[in-house]
């Protein structure tokens, strides 16, 4: 198994074209794919790289899988929907870093975040001038005078906001991410060739961004920990 080449595959790019779509729709449901796959690789507790030689170790485990090509096509196209990769191992979390490559290489999320905010504008220039209108021809009806566009308030009801950011982010992340992501690839291929602990692969880990607005792991955890002692403080009380 070369991990360098599962996402290069005709299938794998494939998969990419059909969950990448042309529509609207299809380009929402492949942002929420790719920033999926990318908060699970950024944001878990990268596997352990102790047990990685011998012959049971990871190593060889990886360079025998026979159906790694099934698991990342199945991450790629959505089919398989993990909440964490923490502790979930080598080998789903290389099939994770080859979607995420792929995903990458054969997809444009950020044509698709501009092509969602760009629709979510002129919505809400829609509505805008909706109101303006309806603005003018209430201040007609009360002998005031008519306001101007930029004073009537616009709306945000299609998300623009939130598009825009994702506009930013693959602007300034997409061929960062696809390099790093490349790199921890040819990484986990020399590993498993020489049998050398991956430590460059969980370093790289560390500096993958994670999507605008995701809440982390540690801060969920950390959420939770604050709510166990508040519900304990509480009970004090009772």
């Amino acid at each position: 198994m070369d991990p360098l080449q599962i996402p290069l595959s005709e299938r794998i790019e494939a998969e990419v074209d059909d969950v990448a779509g042309a529509t609207l729709a299809e380009d929402k449901t492949f942002l929420r794919v790719v920033f999926h796959v990318l908060n699970l690789v950024s944001d878990c507790k990268a596997p352990s790289v102790a047990g990685w030689a011998g012959d049971r170790g990871h190593a060889i485990k990886l360079r025998e899988a026979t159906n790694l090509v099934d698991t990342v096509a199945k991450v790629v196209n959505g089919s398989s929907w993990r909440s964490s990769l923490t502790s979930s191992g080598w080998k789903e979390f290389v099939a994770h870093l080859c979607a995420l490559y792929a995903l990458l290489k054969h997809g444009s999320p950020g044509r698709a975040a501009r092509r969602l905010a760009e629709a979510a504008c002129e919505e809400n220039d829609q509505l805008h001038r909706g109101m303006w209108a309806r603005e003018k021809q209430s201040a007609r009806a009360n002998d005031r005078p008519e306001p101007k566009l930029d004073e009537v308030f616009r709306k945000d009801v299609s998300n623009q906001a939130r598009y825009d950011k994702y506009v930013s982010f693959f602007e300034y992340h997409t061929k960062p991410i696809e390099e790093t992501v490349g790199e921890m690839l040819m990484a986990v291929r020399q590993s498993m060739s020489t049998e050398t602990k991956p430590n460059e692969v969980v370093a790289l880990k560390g500096t993958l961004p994670v999507e605008p607005g995701h809440q982390t792991e540690a801060k969920r955890a950390q959420v939770a920990r604050d709510m166990r002692a508040k519900e304990a403080d509480d009970d004090d009380w009772l």
